[in-house]
């Protein structure tokens, strides 16, 4: 549940992300079947019998193609994964040749979604010019450095109030860690480690197209929180201060008064309030209304050229494309309604 509610509550762009059909498909449809992925492997591990075996890994096999058919970037991490458990399975052949199939399924599919003519011919619509490798890299790293201080110290602070975190364990992680000797450089490894995971996921775009809108940060938020998740989790058990204070906030008398203070804390500017916000205020009542005014008359316009009116109540969370400076939107509602020319009312903006 505090997984669900941390992802609802800080989602870059709630509206865009669940609302927006285009965004959901491309972004949030691979973070659904990414979880059905994981735990596909995760059930492939625990059973011996072939049906479970065979169900399982059809399971990971449909997961899989439909992840790597929505973004690159999903791509580039489900991989990530499949690389680490492919480490961690080595030295237990009965589960490496379980994983096996689906592996090597994993880089073909990858290799050929990776390099499909539809990336080079997105890809060339952009001026080239101006875009630096090094200055891309700055930028990725600037921005990577500055949501992590966001995302991760309020994850941090929620997972350390867990009831029992301290108790958590996971063998096949723990010995990717087995390099590491103190909590200094355990901490700065992981710190690296989730820096890296952020720089991944930003680079490729604002390399090739020197922008990344916030619907696009969706998966690279989901997989951020999920590696922070385990090392936070792991880091709480490491230190004993850590450990301490999670038994001390976990107890019943603290968390009565705990736990009003997160809700204060998870409601300043996030999506769950700003929904409240949209419902209370009218501003959502107010939107649809409008909207469905505004489909009807263009529906049954026949004038060549149609004035909009602009929206009353703009939603904190809803998406909404209206005719305005961007002549895109314009054109796609013509084409829509069939009507030669559409514009904002100049008279109502002013």
């Amino acid at each position: 549940m505090y997984f669900v509610l941390f992802y609802f509550n800080y989602v870059p762009d709630f509206g865009e992300t669940f609302y927006w059909v285009a965004g959901a498909y491309t972004y949030q449809l691979p973070v659904i079947f990414f979880l059905l992925y994981l735990s596909s492997l995760i059930n492939l591990f625990k059973n011996d019998s072939k049906l479970s075996i065979f169900k399982n890994q059809v399971l990971a096999l449909i997961s899989l193609f439909i992840v790597l058919g929505c973004n690159e970037v999903i791509v580039v991490y489900m991989n990530f994964v499949n690389f680490i458990l492919v480490l961690i399975l080595l030295k237990n052949k009965n589960y490496f040749n379980r994983f096996t199939p689906i592996f090597l399924i994993a880089i073909f599919v990858s290799f050929l979604m990776i390099t499909a003519p539809g990336n080079f011919g997105r890809g060339s619509l952009f001026e080239k010019s101006d875009f630096h490798f090094l200055k891309s890299s700055l930028h990725s790293l600037s921005r990577s450095i500055f949501v992590m201080f966001f995302w991760l110290s309020s994850l941090f602070v929620i997972l350390l109030c867990l009831p029992k975190s301290y108790t958590f364990n996971v063998d096949g992680i723990n010995k990717l860690f087995l390099f590491i000797r103190t909590q200094k450089i355990y901490l700065i490894s992981g710190s690296v480690f989730l820096l890296g995971v952020l720089f991944t996921g930003f680079f490729p775009s604002i390399y090739t197209t020197n922008w990344i809108p916030q619907r696009a940060y969706t998966p690279i938020f989901f997989i951020f929180i999920l590696f922070a998740s385990l090392l936070i989790l792991m880091t709480i058990k490491k230190i004993k201060l850590l450990s301490e204070i999670n038994m001390m906030l976990s107890t019943k008398k603290i968390l009565l008064v705990l736990l009003p203070l997160l809700i204060i804390t998870l409601s300043h500017n996030s999506n769950i309030m700003n929904a409240y916000v949209d419902i209370t205020s009218g501003k959502a009542s107010s939107y649809h209304n409008q909207v469905l005014q505004t489909y009807e008359m263009l529906n049954n316009s026949k004038l060549d050229t149609v004035f909009v009116n602009p929206i009353k109540k703009k939603p904190l969370i809803l998406p909404y494309r209206w005719p305005g400076e961007n002549r895109l939107v314009n054109s796609e509602w013509e084409k829509y309604f069939k009507i030669k020319r559409i514009e904002l009312s100049v008279d109502q903006t002013q």
